[in-house]
């Protein structure tokens, strides 16, 4: 998990009203997910906004898409 782009992770809109729980689990997921990518596709996918909705977060990335992250760190 160490080949991520690092992200100031207070930038990220919504980021400031999750508890600490949602924000361990957007980190640790992004993380996984920014680490799995291709080295081309690593800047597209960089968050922009992060929401709690329905026990997973919804992260909306620089590319327009958006993604769900789940509580036991996989996303889709």
């Amino acid at each position: 998990m160490h080949n991520y782009i690092k992200l100031d992770f207070t930038k990220v809109k919504g980021y400031k009203y999750l508890g600490p729980n949602a924000k361990q689990l957007f980190e640790k997921t992004y993380k996984k997910h920014n680490s799995s990518l291709g080295t081309a596709e690593k800047e597209k996918w960089l968050p922009v906004l992060v929401e709690l909705k329905s026990g997973c977060l919804v992260v909306t990335f620089a590319n327009g898409e958006w993604l769900h992250y789940y509580t036991d760190y996989t996303w889709g």
